[in-house]
């Protein structure tokens, strides 16, 4: 763990420093190189000739801070290169200040949650990327109320979820809409955790993020769509029936001998990813996609006459919040 550690380490410094690199130069930063060169070269007795050659000779220029210049043209451009180094740093301090007054105004409301018998070592809102700007509100969602996989106390994780509308819009009193931004990332149960999403699907703009099992880290929805989707299996089976399962597997598979005990004699649809493990949901478009078909197959149950849907849910945390934000409550059967 040490070695990971040391390893992860530097590669967030190399990280920091390529971006220090490659960082956008402003028109200030330029400024102050070239008032550095104009008073270097003034200083240091340079000369500079230069010869065009025209149809009636020669034309020659020549500069020669040694003695062969007019002392006040000197004297300008040792001035001028003075002001240019004197404005860079005072557009700098411009810039700071403004861009302060922004971040002062800007808020994230880091929104964790946390349901399973482990600890994670980093708290999500250190892991915020820096691009969404803002001064972090990390707020805890304690759904750790099981033992052995099994939801003890229903009820507590039922008032934690319930109040989240209220803290969000409470956490957002007095902040225009563009200056605040809620991230959203956790393990929890999946009940907590669909429920979770219904409950902020109003809430505004979500930037959702995951934890990585294998790299031991928070990360953002940032890989490739790979263009793998739900295979839908049963859709015609429901006729007639007021209630139905709808099963997803996305990171493991749904077994039918766990549905036919949980839910005998009922109707089931499958929604199955086509090569699903736990690292198949990593895009943002990806997940956007499989939302849709999700809501998709919950219309057409709807269609079918069905007023009860039993979701049985295989699927990453990240993923199950976006299947809950998609999910109608007010128009769709309930779940």
């Amino acid at each position: 763990m040490t070695f990971d550690y040391l390893v992860r380490a530097v590669a967030d410094a190399l990280r920091t420093y390529v971006g220090w690199l490659v960082r956008p130069r402003l028109l200030a930063h330029y400024g102050m190189w070239c008032g550095l060169a104009i008073v270097g070269f003034v200083c240091s007795g340079w000369a500079i000739g230069l010869e065009l050659p025209t149809l009636e000779g020669p034309l020659r220029f020549s500069f020669d801070t040694g003695g062969g210049t007019p002392t006040f043209l000197t004297w300008a451009l040792l001035l001028f290169g003075f002001g240019l180094l004197a404005w860079g740093p005072w557009q700098e301090w411009a810039r700071y200040r403004h861009e302060r007054d922004l971040l002062s105004k800007k808020r994230v409301l880091v929104l964790e949650a946390r349901g399973l018998r482990f600890e994670i070592g980093r708290a999500l809102a250190d892991a915020v990327p820096d691009l969404i700007l803002g001064r972090r509100e990390p707020r805890i969602l304690d759904f750790r109320q099981i033992y052995d996989g099994e939801i003890t106390h229903p009820e507590r994780g039922l008032e934690e979820a319930i109040s989240l509308p209220n803290q969000i819009r409470q956490a957002a009193a007095g902040a225009d809409r563009g200056d605040f931004t809620v991230v959203y990332g956790g393990l929890a149960p999946v009940p907590y955790t669909f429920l979770t999403g219904v409950l902020i699907d109003d809430e505004g703009k979500l930037f959702v993020m995951d934890w990585d099992r294998t790299a031991e880290r928070w990360r953002a929805l940032d890989a490739p769509d790979d263009g793998k989707r739900f295979e839908v299996e049963g859709l015609d089976s429901p006729k007639d029936s007021p209630e139905a399962v709808m099963a997803v597997a996305v990171s493991y598979p749904v077994l039918d001998r766990n549905l036919e005990s949980a839910f005998p004699k009922l109707p089931v649809v499958r929604l199955t990813l086509e090569d699903g493990d736990v690292n198949a949901h990593w895009s943002a478009e990806k997940q956007a996609a499989l939302a849709e078909q999700f809501l998709d197959a919950a219309i057409a149950l709807e269609g079918c006459g069905v007023r009860r849907i039993h979701l049985v849910l295989a699927a990453p945390n990240s993923l199950v919040v976006r299947l809950g934000r998609a999910y109608d409550r007010r128009n769709l059967p309930r779940s």
